[in-house]
C-alpha cells in the first residue's frame, strides 16, 4: 500500500498570517550593475539522473519530490558587497543562481531586521520575486522561509538606514526547485492524473461549496524534507475561531518544532470550474504561515492506531491575525463540522489536493467499513471504495494524505493515511482514520486524544457542524495567561501566552514595577501573547485585561517573573552522546576526550589568549563511538560570549558553524571584535542532530554533546593568521578518508615541504610543493588512525594532527 504524502528535500523556517503574494510584489527595486554584485553560485543538480529517478519514484508511490537543498552559510558579514552611503545608510548585495531552477527558496535559520531595514528579493531587472521583508515579518523563534521565488539567478538586497542595529541574516540552505513550483512561465495545474474531478466541477461539486472552503493543501516539513499533504479547518464546541488544522500523523510525525514554523497552508488553491487552467496564476497566492502541534495519535503515523495530526495554524502570538486572515474574503475559509460517532456512512466524499494539484473531489455510494491500517492490528480506520458520478471517477494520490472524508451531512468522519487507488486502479480501496478512533482511543494522554481541543469545553458532544464564522457570537471573556521562561537572567526574554477563554476582542497587559522591562519581537501591551525583555533584577507582578462585547475579566499573577543575575552560562545537555566532540584545538587548547555524562563536559580550567582585531582559527573533531566521524545531518557550532553576559544570544558570538553534509569542513576562521570584553569569557562548543531542530547553544538536545572552556580575551595584537606563520593553514577534511588539502593561501611564509609521521614522529611520506596555494596530500594508501603533518617554510614550521578514517 502506499501513503499518500509528497515529500520534496528540504530544510529549516516561516510562520505568521496569511497574505496575497501577487498583490505584495508591485514594483521594481532600483539595484546596482549586476556586474559589480558579488555571486553565489550553486553547481546545478544532475537533472536527466534526478528525472530518472523521480519516473522510478513516481510509479513505485514513493515520496513525491521537487526539489533538492544547495547547502550554504550565507552571512552578510562574510559574503557579499556592502555600500556605506553618504547619509551613514548602508546597503548589502549578493548575487544567488542555481541554473535551471523552477525557483529558489532561501531558508533562514536566523532572520532579525530592525527599525526600517527592509530584505528585498528581485530578478536581474529589479523586479521583485517575493515581498519586501520587514522587521514586521520577524518572528519569536527568528527564523524565516522565502519561499519559491521564480527562477533561477537573483539578488538579495540587504537595505539598512542609518544608526539602525546591524540586521542578523544566516540563509544556511537554498532549494533548488524543478518542478511543481507554481512558475507562471511552467505549466503547474494537471500534475494529478487525468481521472481526478475538479471539486467545482458541476453537479459533483455543487453540494460542496461550504466544506470545499475549509479544505487546504498543506506543505509539511519534516527534517530536511518537505512535500504536499491535505488538511481541514476545522470547529470546536467553544467554537471561538481557533485556527486548528487536521491531517494526518505521518505528514509530520518527525518534525519538529521547528520544522513546524515552515509549514503552510494554502486556501482556495482550486479551478473555479470544471476546466483546468494552464498555470496556477494567483490561485496559490493564500495562505497561513507556519503551525503549532496540539495533540497526535502518537502510533508511528497508522502502525498502532488512527493517525492523526491536529495543528494550531500561525503562531500562538498572532491568532488573532490568522482568524482575520481565514474569514476575509480572499481566504473566505469555513470551519468544518465533525462525527466522532463509531457509525458508518453510505455517501459522501473526500477533498483534497493530489499530487499538490488544484482541489480534487472523490465520492463513494457504499457503505464505509471498519478496518486496520495496513495489519496493525486494531479497528481504526474506515475502507472506502470511490464510485463514479457524472463528472469522473476520482481517487487519491500522494499529497491527498490527511484529506477529510465526509458524510452527506457535511461532517467529517475521518482523514487519509493511504491505500492502493489509482486511475487506473479505481476499484482498489483507500483508508480513512477514524474521527471516533482520534477522540480518545490513541492513548491515555490530553496530547493523544483530538478530544482535548475539539471539545475543550467538555460538552460531551460528539457532533458539531460547521460554521463560516464560529465565533459570532461569543460568551463573556475569562482572563488566563501563563509564560515561559518565568525566571531570567537581565536582558532575558519571557514569552507570554494568552489562555483566556470567550473570545476576547481585545488584551491589555500591564507589569509591575513600570520599569526595567520592554516589550520585544514587535508585540505591545495590547497583543494577545506578548514577548517581553526584562532588564532589572527583581521580581515582577503581570495582569491581563480582556473585552468582548459581553464583559470584561482581569488575572493577576503576583511576582510571576524573577529576574536575577546568573552567575554563569545557561545548561545544555543531551540525552543520548552518540556523536560528540572528540578534539578541540584553539590556539593553545589542544583537547581530546571521550563521549561526557549527560553530554556535558566542563573543561572551563582549560584557558587559551586572544587578542582583540585577531584571527584565529578553531578544529573541531567530533566522533562516534570512540572513531572520529560524524552523522549526516549533525551542527557543530562554536560560541564566545564577547560581552560577558552569560548567554551566547547576541549578534556575532557565534564564531563557528557547519552542517555536516557532502563537502562540509571542520576547520572554522573568526576574528575577535574589538569591542568584546577584556578577561576571562566563557567559550562553548556544541554538537547536536539537526532535525532535532536548529542547533542552540542551551537546553537538551536528544543527540550530541556541549564543551565548555575559556577564552583569555587581551589588548589589540597581530592576528595569529595574518603573521608570517604558517599555523594559519587550513587542513581539511579532517578527519578524512583518503585526502586532505593544506591551504596556505595568503600566508607570507613560502611553503618549502610537507610530510607525513606516524604517531613516533617518523617521517613517511613527503608531499612535493610546486605551489604556494593548494596542495593535496593522499593518505588513502595508509591505515586507519591518527598521523600528523610537518608543514615547512623558510621561517616557521607547524605540525596539525590529522585522522584517517
Amino acid at each position: 500500500m502506499k501513503r499518500k504524502f509528497l515529500l520534496s528535500f528540504f530544510a529549516i523556517a516561516i510562520v505568521a498570517s496569511g497574505f496575497a503574494q501577487s498583490l505584495l510584489i508591485k514594483n521594481e527595486v532600483n539595484i546596482p550593475e549586476v556586474k559589480n554584485i558579488p555571486t553565489q553560485t550553486f553547481a546545478s543538480p544532475d537533472m536527466e539522473a534526478l528525472h530518472l529517478e523521480d519516473q522510478t519514484r513516481d510509479r513505485q508511490g514513493m515520496l513525491y519530490r521537487i526539489g533538492v537543498a544547495q547547502l550554504t552559510n550565507i552571512r552578510p558579514q562574510l559574503i557579499g558587497n556592502w555600500d556605506v552611503k553618504t547619509d551613514g545608510s548602508k546597503e548589502w548585495t549578493l548575487r544567488v543562481n542555481s541554473y535551471g531552477a523552477e525557483a529558489l527558496s532561501f531558508l533562514f535559520e536566523k532572520f532579525v531586521l530592525y527599525g526600517g531595514t527592509t530584505l528585498d528579493i528581485t530578478d536581474l531587472n529589479g523586479k521583485r520575486l517575493h515581498k519586501t521583508l520587514t522587521s514586521k515579518d520577524v518572528e519569536s523563534h527568528q527564523m524565516y522561509n522565502a519561499n519559491l521565488c521564480f527562477g533561477d539567478d537573483m539578488i538579495l538586497i540587504l537595505r539598512e538606514p542609518a544608526y539602525t542595529t546591524p540586521s542578523e541574516i544566516h540563509i544556511n540552505k537554498v532549494m533548488h526547485n524543478y518542478r511543481s513550483t507554481g512558475n507562471p512561465s511552467v505549466q503547474k495545474i494537471n500534475e494529478s492524473d487525468p481521472c481526478q474531478v475538479n471539486v467545482n466541477c458541476s453537479p459533483v461539486g455543487d453540494s460542496w461549496q461550504d466544506e470545499k472552503r475549509g479544505v487546504a493543501r498543506i506543505y509539511c516539513v519534516t527534517g530536511n524534507m518537505g512535500g504536499w499533504c491535505s488538511g481541514s479547518l476545522v470547529n470546536n464546541t467553544a467554537q471561538d475561531c481557533k485556527p486548528l488544522m487536521l491531517t494526518a500523523l505521518h505528514c509530520g510525525e518527525n518534525s519538529s518544532a521547528g520544522n513546524m514554523n515552515q509549514w503552510k497552508f494554502y486556501f482556495g488553491y482550486e479551478a473555479p470550474n470544471c476546466n483546468n487552467p494552464n498555470t496556477a496564476g494567483t490561485l496559490d497566492d493564500y495562505y497561513i504561515n507556519g503551525c503549532v502541534r496540539l495533540s497526535d495519535s502518537n502510533d508511528g503515523g497508522g502502525n498502532s492506531g488512527s493517525d492523526f495530526l491536529l495543528v494550531q495554524m500561525g503562531t500562538l502570538n498572532n491568532e488573532s491575525q490568522t482568524v482575520n486572515s481565514l474569514k476575509s474574503n480572499n481566504f473566505n475559509a469555513y470551519w468544518n463540522g465533525w462525527d466522532a460517532n463509531n457509525t458508518t456512512s453510505n455517501s459522501g466524499c473526500s477533498m483534497h489536493h493530489p499530487s499538490g494539484d488544484i482541489k480534487k473531489i472523490s465520492t463513494y455510494t457504499s457503505n464505509l467499513n471498519t478496518s486496520g491500517w495496513n495489519g496493525n492490528g486494531v479497528q481504526s480506520h474506515w475502507r472506502v471504495f470511490w464510485t463514479s458520478n457524472s463528472n469522473g471517477h476520482g481517487v487519491t494520490e500522494g499529497g491527498s494524505s490527511g484529506s477529510p472524508i465526509f458524510r452527506s451531512n457535511g461532517r467529517i468522519m475521518g482523514t487519509l493515511t493511504g491505500g492502493g487507488s489509482y486511475c487506473n486502479q479505481t476499484n482498489a480501496p483507500d483508508y480513512y482514520g477514524k474521527v471516533s478512533y482520534h477522540w480518545s482511543s490513541n492513548g491515555n494522554a490530553a496530547n493523544e486524544k483530538l478530544k482535548t481541543h475539539l471539545d475543550p469545553i467538555n460538552s460531551g458532544a460528539l457532533v458539531l457542524d460547521g460554521s463560516n464564522d464560529p465565533c459570532s457570537n461569543p460568551t463573556p471573556p475569562v482572563a488566563n495567561f501563563t509564560a515561559t521562561p518565568t525566571t531570567v537572567s537581565p536582558g532575558g526574554v519571557v514569552q507570554f501566552t494568552d489562555q483566556s477563554s470567550g473570545v476576547p476582542t481585545s488584551h491589555s497587559w500591564s507589569i509591575s514595577p513600570a520599569s526595567g522591562w520592554a516589550y520585544s519581537g514587535g508585540s505591545s501591551s495590547s497583543s494577545s501573547s506578548p514577548s517581553v525583555t526584562f532588564n532589572t533584577i527583581g521580581q515582577y507582578t503581570i495582569t491581563l485585561a480582556v473585552t468582548n462585547s459581553l464583559g470584561n475579566d482581569t488575572e493577576v499573577k503576583t511576582n510571576y517573573i524573577t529576574v536575577a543575575q546568573a552567575t554563569g552560562p545557561c545548561t545544555a545537555t543531551s540525552s543520548q552522546c552518540d556523536e560528540y566532540i572528540m578534539q578541540l584545538e584553539l590556539n593553545t587548547i589542544d583537547n581530546s576526550s571521550n563521549c561526557s555524562t549527560g553530554g556535558y563536559a566542563d573543561y572551563s580550567s582549560q584557558s587559551t589568549s586572544l587578542a582583540k582585531g585577531s584571527t584565529y582559527q578553531v578544529t573541531v573533531t567530533p566522533g562516534i563511538n570512540g572513531s572520529a566521524g560524524a552523522y549526516t545531518d549533525d551542527e557543530i557550532a562554536v560560541w564566545i560570549d564577547y560581552n560577558n553576559d552569560f548567554d551566547f544570544d547576541d549578534a556575532g558570538e557565534q564564531v563557528a558553524y557547519v552542517l555536516v553534509a557532502a563537502g562540509w569542513n571542520n576547520v572554522f576562521d573568526f576574528t575577535v571584535p574589538t569591542t568584546a570584553t577584556t578577561g576571562n569569557l566563557s567559550m562553548r562548543v556544541r554538537i547536536s542532530y539537526q532535525p532535532d531542530g536548529a542547533i542552540d547553544p542551551c537546553g537538551n538536545s536528544t543527540y550530541g554533546e556541549t564543551e565548555d572552556y575559556t577564552v583569555n580575551i587581551t589588548g589589540s595584537g597581530t592576528s595569529s593568521l595574518q603573521n608570517l606563520s604558517l599555523s594559519g593553514a587550513k587542513i581539511y577534511p579532517n578527519p578524512t578518508n583518503d585526502k586532505v588539502f593544506v591551504d596556505v593561501t595568503g600566508i607570507k611564509d613560502e611553503l618549502k615541504s610537507v610530510s607525513v609521521m606516524d604517531v613516533s614522529g617518523r617521517s613517511i611520506q613527503n608531499v612535493k610543493v610546486e605551489n604556494n596555494g593548494l596542495i593535496e596530500v593522499d593518505l588513502s594508501s595508509l591505515s586507519s588512525g591518527v598521523y600528523s603533518l610537518l608543514l615547512t617554510g623558510n621561517n616557521s614550521t607547524y605540525t596539525k594532527r590529522v585522522i584517517k578514517k
